[in-house]
């Protein structure tokens, strides 16, 4: 299974359950669903007036929760059906090899349940600027004594 397939089948099995569940999905939402900087896609003309509409309308945490729910509720329901749990497990998989945001939603490909919290995100961009800022004074610190 390619991605694109991949993201297509996880995209319907999520609106599916949305309407099983009567859990409101709306288009901002689904398209979101589609979300990918490296990868946009085809049936969605511009990437940034959709980033606007889901700012303005949507809270990413609790949208990100949303999903998750819908995909753990998904995956239980096709894990029954070992065709079905077989391409869950492929869509997963070709899925992990590229960034797309359903990613963060996804079961095994972020944290917890599938996704990362702004908490997780906040605390990794702290790590990383730990981190630069230790290079950094290594940096500095090695060039002020070489050069005497």
């Amino acid at each position: 299974m390619n991605a694109t397939d991949a993201k297509e089948f996880v995209i319907s099995r999520i609106v599916a359950e949305a309407r099983s569940q009567a859990v409101p999905l709306s288009e901002t939402e689904r398209q979101m669903l589609y979300w990918s900087e490296i990868h946009p896609p085809q049936n969605i003309p511009d990437l940034q007036e959709l980033a606007g509409r889901f700012d303005a309308e949507c809270d990413s945490d609790r949208y990100e929760e949303k999903i998750r729910g819908l995909v753990a509720a998904a995956r239980s329901c096709d894990s029954a059906n070992t065709v079905e749990a077989e391409l869950w497990k492929d869509a997963v998989s070709a899925l992990s090899k590229e960034d797309h945001y359903i990613n963060v939603m996804l079961p095994g490909l972020g944290a917890g349940l599938g996704g990362t919290s702004q908490k997780h995100r906040t605390r990794d961009m702290i790590l990383y600027l730990a981190i630069a800022l230790a290079i950094a004074t290594a940096v500095a610190i090695y060039t002020l004594y070489t050069v005497r």
